[in-house]
């Protein structure tokens, strides 16, 4: 754990605000930073990109082992205000679940007739995909460990009319593994590589933990940056413990993954990994489930600001394709465009 801690409070806020420059100013102050490669050329198609969040996630099922001692005690971090997670129950009272009993099952999927009785190409959508992905959700129980890709860029700081230093503009790139231990705790290490626009390339180490006391679910981040830099961003959601929501918080699955962003959008938040930054409840969203082929579903939840998710300034999308019983690569894609001079 560095000692050096921020606080990623802007990081998950989820809304903010534009400080408009002119396309001109924009554009020759980024001309005057050098591109060290593709990653840092905002120009895509003719649009200029601030930022992008891509994620690819496969859920496995491994052997169990326990983890014991815990890596990372909650006393060592700083607790996270107004932060809700996804498995938060409303209005609850803490409790004792010391003794609860917790099991997964090992059930396959069972594909319901609002699919198998659809022709190639056609769909369902909204709350009819909905329904199905909560009756399905019980088969991402089997599935104890998950990895993931995940990379980010964001180009974005001369636009919104911040000071240019060395460090605002970087593409993080990091490889992650969590599994789900037999003691109830879901834990994972691994290594993020920071390039900032200078050429200037960190290796920065993580670890993340989920665990529950009686009362209370813990869910852990702790960064540790090289000496001599700064920005390490260690963090602790704290949710109460109910009766039902330390076995959600444990589940790893695209079905599960599917319904908490759902859910986050339907209530007019982001997920805390994709903070839109234009106002969310103005954003068209729609989910749909289309049979592509004999035993063949894709599944898919778009989000966007503007008149077409193909032109939108702003946008997230989740997409899997389920092949017979078996989850191809999930995933989750955020783009933030800078403003065309006709839609300022």
């Amino acid at each position: 754990m560095n000692k050096y801690i921020i606080l990623p409070i802007v990081l998950l806020s989820i809304s903010g605000c534009h400080r408009v420059v002119s396309s001109s100013s924009f554009s020759s102050t980024t001309t005057s930073i050098p591109i060290p490669n593709d990653d840092f050329n905002p120009l895509i198609n003719g649009r200029t990109i601030l930022k992008e969040t891509l994620i690819q996630t496969t859920y496995h099922q491994v052997a169990g082992s326990e983890l014991a001692p815990l890596p990372l005690s909650e006393i060592n971090f700083p607790r996270i205000e107004g932060i809700v997670s996804d498995y938060a129950v409303e209005d609850a009272v803490e409790g004792n679940f010391l003794d609860q009993s917790i099991e997964f099952s090992n059930q396959n999927l069972n594909i319901p007739t609002q699919l198998t009785s659809l022709t190639n190409q056609q769909f369902i959508e909204d709350q009819a995909a909905l329904a199905v992905l909560q009756g399905l959700q019980g088969s991402d129980e089997r599935f104890n460990q998950q990895q993931s890709t995940r990379k980010h860029r964001d180009l974005s700081h001369v636009y919104f009319g911040s000071d240019y230093y060395w460090f605002n503009q970087f593409v993080e790139e990091e490889q992650s593994t969590i599994t789900r231990h037999t003691n109830h705790v879901l834990y994972g290490q691994w290594q993020k590589n920071k390039m900032f626009q200078t050429e200037v390339i960190i290796n920065i180490d993580v670890a993340y933990q989920l665990y529950a006391d009686a009362s209370m679910i813990y869910e852990i981040t702790d960064e540790t940056y090289p000496n001599g830099f700064f920005g390490a961003q260690d963090q602790k959601l704290e949710t109460i413990r109910t009766e039902n929501n330390f076995k959600v918080a444990l589940t790893l699955g695209p079905i599960t993954t599917f319904l908490q962003q759902w859910y986050r959008f339907e209530n007019n938040q982001t997920p805390l990994m994709f903070p839109f930054h234009g106002d969310i409840t103005l954003a068209n969203r729609s989910l749909s489930i289309t049979k592509q082929g004999d035993s063949l579903y894709q599944f898919k939840l778009q989000v966007f600001l503007g008149n077409s998710f193909e032109s939108a300034e702003e946008s997230y999308q989740m997409m899997s394709t389920l092949r017979g019983q078996q989850w191809e690569q999930t995933e989750q894609h955020y783009q933030l465009w800078q403003p065309s001079p006709t839609n300022p």
